[in-house]
């Protein structure tokens, strides 16, 4: 087995010399979109190609992604059994490679299900201070307003703690003054409060995948590979009940 780490310039530039060293394995596999336009030619040089994690907006590869608009879904349906109805969504607003954005789509659709008003929170990327810093600008504006969101879904963990973080700093609890929950369920994210969150089953994705690298290498014909993973709700103390609440 040999991993190779590498990010091509841009989507549009062939690493020729790399195309040429990896189309003598039999089976690759890649954890990210970014060698999507390489798979016709790889799999022509009798490469078997998996990709691992990624979006779900391409049919016709061999894939294993993360249902992440039904995981988002979810998260919307946990926050609203909780009674909120103020719920905001916060993530970047550029999307890897172009692709639609799964988790706004199933926020989107979480929300007209319950009959809410959707409110937005765009950040320039999914790093944590870039949630600080759009939540650190607007969250002293909610203070003593009935009309602020009550709950904030973020789109990955990091962002959830950024948002903590400003909201903290602007003398808002959480969560009682505004509940929050993230995704992906990160063991290294350490915050007060714990976070509630969406997790990835990484250990079902391991072992799906680590079955079909083995059949790959073993027979000469392999079932074509295509499955959503769904995501598992995490209840920890970061998102509260309604009723628990005391506004400022």
């Amino acid at each position: 087995m040999r991993i190779f780490a590498h990010r091509p310039v841009s989507i549009d530039n062939r690493d020729k010399e790399l195309l040429e060293i990896i189309s003598q394995f039999r089976v690759l596999v890649f954890a990210d979109a970014t060698c999507l336009h390489w798979t016709t030619y790889l799999e022509s040089q009798g490469c078997r190609v998996l990709f691992v994690g990624t979006n779900n907006a391409y049919p016709g590869v061999n894939r294993l992604w993360f249902d992440l608009a039904n995981g988002v879904e979810a998260a919307v349906d946990h926050l609203v059994q909780l009674g909120h109805r103020r719920i905001a969504y916060l993530d970047s607003v550029e999307q890897y490679l172009g692709l639609p954005n799964d988790k706004l789509a199933g926020y989107g659709r979480g929300m007209r299900r319950h009959k809410l008003e959707a409110l937005l929170l765009p950040v320039e990327n999914a790093f944590q201070i870039a949630a600080y810093r759009s939540i650190a600008r607007i969250a002293p504006s909610w203070i003593g307003r009935k009309d602020r969101p009550t709950a904030i879904l973020a789109g990955n963990d990091n962002q959830a703690v950024g948002v903590m973080m400003a909201l903290h700093e602007a003398g808002l609890s959480v969560p009682s003054d505004i509940s929050v929950m993230g995704m992906d369920d990160r063991v290294d994210v350490e915050e007060a409060p714990p976070l509630t969150t969406m997790a990835i089953d990484h250990p079902v994705i391991t072992d799906l995948a680590s079955d079909w690298i083995m059949q790959a290498m073993t027979q000469d014909t392999v079932p074509a590979l295509d499955r959503a993973i769904p995501m598992r709700l995490v209840v920890r103390d970061s998102a509260a009940a309604i009723e628990q609440r005391e506004h400022r």
